[in-house]
């Protein structure tokens, strides 16, 4: 080392100084991204909790006044999407928000066809909101880049079952094919 010193080549020194600032820099850099996506992923959860929390009193409310026949138009809806926190707004997916104001309108429709005693564009819009429901949570979950995953063992059944249906089929316009004279 003292040689490459005496010799004028002391910058080699500098190689793995350098190497390892740049690789401690990096490394720090990542740590960041990683830490912040833990937390915006975090911060949707509780977010979104709370907005199916209340998406869920907020029909079942609906549900029971219809039940009890006590829906009357001086009765005020509570929006949805007001009671729900400015964080929200802030960090959903576009889709997730989409879903939202589809939901709280498909529920004013509800409240309405209640209101009128028309039962069934309130069990049609009914039918409607449990399907824009699935579809807001499925929002939710692939913002959330949480999906689902099936075993192994039942895509495999699946595949042989729909292979062994084919074959069936196959056969059967076979034997047809052969009957005919």
């Amino acid at each position: 080392m003292d040689e490459l010193i005496k010799q004028g080549q002391w910058w080699w020194i500098l190689v793995p100084v350098l190497t390892a600032l740049a690789g401690a820099w990096v490394g720090a850099r990542l740590t960041r991204t990683t830490e912040h996506k833990q937390w915006l992923r975090n911060q949707k959860v509780e977010a979104y909790t709370n907005i199916l929390r209340q998406v869920n009193a907020a029909i079942g409310d609906l549900d029971a006044a219809v039940t009890k026949r006590k829906t009357s138009r001086g009765d005020s809806l509570k929006d949805i999407t007001d009671t729900s926190n400015a964080r929200l707004e802030l960090i959903a997916a576009s889709q997730v928000k989409t879903n939202l104001r589809l939901v709280e309108e498909l529920r004013r429709a509800c409240h309405d066809a209640a209101i009128a005693g028309n039962m069934d564009a309130y069990k049609t819009s009914r039918g409607l909101l449990g399907r824009m429901m699935l579809s807001f949570q499925r929002s939710m979950s692939e913002d959330l880049e949480a999906t689902e995953r099936v075993p192994l063992r039942h895509r495999v059944s699946y595949w042989l079952r729909v292979q062994r249906r084919r074959a069936a089929d196959r056969w059967e316009e076979r034997t047809i094919l052969r009957r005919r004279p």
